[in-house]
């Protein structure tokens, strides 16, 4: 699977990939739902036609699109489509479809134009379908796009232990996303056995690979106290413009987000469990109150027939 922590520029680029697919699996959804709303009429299962003047139907799609993405972003459905399970992408897909059904509705609302409810349904049901179908595929169709339009990303790891095996295995599973795995830094003999066979060589060897290989980055899985040692390596890759990673596993049981500040020149590594990012607390806040108001204002009907009916079958207050 593809790491965001790892791979920040991929992983920007399988957003967007997804995003561009929302907009045109949504835009697809809308015409279908729309034409098959359009053929029910002459079926007699409607007592009016149904019928959207172009403008508004293209505002109607135009709102649909952008809602459909902005709330995939919101529950963060892109940031595990390519590596969650069916289940998963089933769950999170209905619960998106849900949302943006019911952002529709409110627009329409909103505008003041009545929206047949059943065009409504078969628009959520017909994304949700489409949309499931193109993520159960998203690694094979990201990969494809990858083979033709993009080039191979070539790692080599330091390190052979079980820290190192497990980044190598974490690479080779991201092979559909063009990352290739070199081989192994390290001092001692042998080679490593993974899904394929890698060579592990010495760090003498390290200035002569940067010459003969293209090698894009250099990743360090060493223990903590093995890094100081090998300030020459992180010398010498920053030396040839090759970026360089480590991977963070000094505290394996801290379940926390990891982050980078600076303060002045000094770098500071941050660990938080709960959320930073103000912007997306407040977006999150304003969703939740606007989405409360109008189930409020949708139920607000039948609350107050039940208030009423408990009122005139029971004593004392509702």
């Amino acid at each position: 699977m593809l790491s965001r922590g790892m791979f920040s520029r991929q992983y920007r680029k399988v957003k967007v990939i997804f995003g561009l697919s929302d907009l045109l699996l949504t835009s697809l959804a809308f015409v279908a739902a729309y034409q098959t709303r359009f053929l029910l009429n002459s079926t007699g299962l409607f007592h009016w036609v149904f019928y959207i003047d172009f403008p508004f139907a293209a505002l109607l799609l135009i709102l649909s699109a952008v809602c459909w993405v902005a709330i995939g972003y919101w529950l963060q459905v892109y940031e595990k489509l390519d590596s969650a399970h069916p289940r998963t992408i089933l769950r999170d897909t209905f619960h998106q479809c849900a949302l943006g059904a019911m952002a529709l509705v409110i627009g329409e609302f909103l505008l003041r134009r009545d929206l047949s409810r059943f065009f409504v349904l078969l628009f959520a049901a017909y994304a949700w379908v489409l949309l499931c179908l193109f993520r159960m595929n998203a690694a094979r169709v990201i990969g494809l796009l990858r083979t033709e339009f993009g080039k191979a990303h070539f790692i080599l790891v330091v390190g052979s232990g079980e820290p190192a095996r497990r980044l190598g295995e974490a690479l080779e599973k991201s092979s559909d996303y063009g990352i290739r795995l070199l081989g192994f830094l390290d001092d001692e003999p042998g080679q490593v056995q993974l899904s394929r066979t890698y060579a592990r060589y010495p760090f003498p060897r390290l200035p002569g690979l940067l010459r003969q290989h293209v090698i894009d980055e250099v990743i360090f899985a060493v223990d903590s106290n093995k890094l100081g040692q090998l300030e020459d390596v992180f010398l010498l890759c920053d030396e040839q413009g090759v970026r360089t990673r480590v991977v963070l596993n000094f505290f394996p049981h801290v379940n926390s987000k990891v982050y980078l500040d600076q303060l002045d020149a000094l770098p500071l590594l941050t660990f938080s469990a709960a959320p930073h990012d103000e912007i997306r607390l407040l977006a999150k806040r304003a969703t939740d109150v606007l989405l409360a108001a109008a189930a409020l204002f949708l139920l607000f009907p039948f609350m107050a027939a039940i208030a009423l009916l408990i009122r005139l079958t029971s004593p004392g207050p509702v």
